[in-house]
């Protein structure tokens, strides 16, 4: 989700931003609950979950964007 806002931080400074939302901000942590699966399944959820995130960072990265995450604080977001 693409979101543009003006952000101010804490020293007061303020600037327009443009940025691709890859988490939304939430006081919650996020993820594929895997409770119900066994010890097996688990492991074999676990090794295909890296492996994807292991390729989306390095699509980011050959994208040229690895410096470019950032986080905003809720509270600075105008």
């Amino acid at each position: 989700m693409l979101k543009r806002f003006r952000y101010k931080k804490a020293d007061g400074s303020i600037s327009d931003r443009v940025v691709y939302i890859t988490s939304p901000a939430s006081d919650c942590d996020m993820g594929i609950d895997l409770t119900e699966f066994t010890e097996e399944e688990i492991t074999f959820y676990v090794e295909e979950l890296v492996d994807i995130k292991k390729m989306y960072d390095d699509n980011i990265k050959q994208l040229g964007l690895w410096g470019n995450w950032r986080r905003f604080k809720v509270d600075g977001i105008q």
